[in-house]
C-alpha cells in the first residue's frame, strides 16, 4: 500500500511559456511553440497556432483529419496572458480557442523516489529462475528519465553490474525493446532510432529531427558519433540523396532559429513573398522551401503560412504537393504538420502503427516512449478527436500482456 502511494503521480503544473506577437499586424498574433527539453519533464503549455488551409490533400498525413479542431478550455499560467489563435488546416477552417489546450506529459517524477529502494527492487526481480517482468516494467514506466538514470547508477554502486545489460538479458521480445529505450538517455536513443532509419526508411527519419530542439539534437549527433564511429551527418549523405538530402542535413545541424524569439513580420513578409514567387522561372521551388522549412523557427513558419494563404487564396500544402515530390515531399509535409499541431501528427502516427495487418511495434514504441514525458496528454485528446476512440483502448486491441500493460503505463491508463 505504501508502495503504491508513493507512485501516484504528482499533480500537473501548468505552465505557458511566451512568444511575443508579430509586429505590425494586431490581428496576427505567433502561437507558443512545442519546447522539447531533455531535461526534467516540461510543464504542460500551450501549443496551438496558425495552421494550413489546403483544398489538395497533401502527401503523409492526412490534413483532413485536422479540420474542424476547436481545442477545449484549459487553464493558463499566471505568467502568461491567454492569448487568440486562428489556425485551419484542410478544407475547413477552425478557429482555436482563445485559451489553448493543455500539453504535458503522462510519466511524471515519482514523489518520494528512492533509487536505492528502486535498485534493490530491480535485483530481487531478476533473481532465482526467470524474471518478475511487471515488477520491472512498474518501475521503469513510473520514473522519469532522470530517475531512471539514478536507478542505474544507484545499482551499480550497490552491486557492481550494469542495470540495462542484467535487464536485456533478463527480458525477451516487445518488452525488452521497450524497457531498453526508456533506460537510455533521449541523445543516445534518437541516434539508434535514425541509425535504423536510415538504414530502411530513411524518409522517416524527419520525424526525428523536425521534433527536436538545437540542443536535442546536438545531443544526439554526439551520442551517434560515440555510438556508430561515424557523423549523423555523413550517414545522412551515404543514405539520401537530391533536396531530401540537403534538408536532413540542415535539420541535422541545429541552426533552426530559437523558437523563443519574437517573430519578425518583415522578415515572415519576405520569405512569404519569396513562396509566392516559387511559381516564377527566377526561383527554384525546393531551394526556397527547404531553407525556408529548415532554418525558421516554428512560430515563424506559422505566420509565413498564414501570410501566404492570406495573399494567394491557397495554403503551403498545396505548395508543397504541387512544386516537390518523393521524399522531399513527405520531409516538408511532416515538417509543416509537426509545426502546427504536432499532438495531432503523432496520433496519426499511433494509429498508423496499430490498425492494418499486424501492429508496427517499431513505430508505436518509438511514439510512446520519446513523446510520453512530452506532451502525451495531448496526443491522447488529438486521437480522441481524430478518431472517435480512445487510444488505451486502441492499444488494448493491439497488444497483450505485459507489452500492453507497458505501454499503458507510459500512457498513464494502466
Amino acid at each position: 500500500c505504501l508502495l503504491f502511494l508513493m507512485d501516484l503521480p504528482p499533480p500537473y503544473s501548468v505552465h505557458d511559456p511566451a512568444v511575443a506577437p508579430a509586429a505590425g499586424v494586431a490581428a496576427a498574433r505567433a502561437a507558443p511553440s512545442v519546447q522539447l527539453s531533455y531535461g526534467p519533464p516540461p510543464p504542460r503549455h500551450q501549443a496551438f497556432g496558425a495552421a494550413l488551409g489546403s483544398s489538395v490533400p497533401a502527401p503523409g498525413p492526412s490534413p483532413a483529419l485536422f479540420a474542424g479542431y476547436v481545442p477545449p478550455p484549459a487553464m493558463s499560467s499566471p505568467a502568461t496572458a491567454p492569448g487568440a489563435a486562428s489556425s485551419s488546416l484542410g478544407r475547413t477552417a477552425s478557429k482555436a480557442a482563445s485559451m489553448g489546450t493543455p500539453i504535458g506529459p503522462t510519466v511524471h517524477p515519482q514523489i518520494g523516489f528512492n533509487a536505492e529502494r528502486d535498485a534493490q527492487i530491480l535485483r530481487q526481480a531478476m533473481k532465482g529462475i526467470g524474471c518478475d517482468d511487471a515488477a520491472v516494467v512498474h518501475i521503469v514506466t513510473k520514473r522519469s528519465w532522470e530517475q531512471r538514470d539514478e536507478i542505474c547508477r544507484a545499482f551499480q554502486s550497490l552491486y557492481d553490474k550494469d542495470l540495462r545489460q542484467k535487464l536485456r538479458k533478463e527480458l525477451r521480445g516487445h518488452v525488452d525493446h521497450t524497457v531498453k529505450h526508456l533506460l537510455r538517455d533521449p541523445g543516445t536513443r534518437d541516434a539508434h532510432w535514425l541509425k535504423k532509419l536510415l538504414k530502411g526508411h530513411a524518409s522517416d527519419a524527419v520525424e526525428i529531427l523536425c521534433s527536436r530542439s538545437n540542443s536535442q539534437t546536438h545531443e544526439m549527433c554526439r551520442a551517434y558519433e560515440r555510438d556508430f564511429g561515424c557523423t549523423l551527418e555523413s550517414d545522412v549523405i551515404r543514405h539520401t540523396e537530391g533536396n531530401y538530402k540537403r534538408m536532413l542535413t540542415t535539420l541535422v545541424r541545429g541552426v533552426r532559429q530559437s523558437a523563443s524569439e519574437a517573430v519578425d513580420e518583415t522578415a515572415a513578409k519576405e520569405d512569404a513573398r519569396l513562396l509566392l514567387t516559387t511559381d516564377a522561372s527566377s526561383f527554384t521551388p525546393d531551394s526556397v522551401l527547404t531553407e525556408i522549412m529548415g532554418l525558421r523557427s516554428i512560430p515563424h513558419l506559422k505566420r509565413v503560412f498564414e501570410l501566404y494563404k492570406q495573399a494567394k487564396n491557397a495554403s503551403v500544402m498545396e505548395l508543397i504537393a504541387t512544386e516537390t515530390r518523393g521524399d522531399l515531399r513527405d520531409c516538408l509535409t511532416t515538417i509543416a504538420l509537426c509545426a502546427l499541431n504536432a499532438p495531432a501528427y503523432f496520433a496519426e502516427k499511433i494509429h498508423k502503427a496499430v490498425k492494418g495487418l499486424g501492429t508496427n511495434d517499431d513505430l508505436l514504441v518509438r511514439i510512446l516512449v520519446s513523446r510520453c514525458e512530452v506532451d502525451m496528454v495531448q496526443i491522447k485528446q488529438e486521437y480522441l478527436r481524430i478518431f472517435s476512440a480512445p487510444l488505451a483502448s486502441v492499444i488494448k486491441g493491439a497488444t497483450k500482456g505485459i507489452y500492453q500493460r507497458t505501454l499503458l503505463n507510459l500512457i498513464d491508463e494502466a
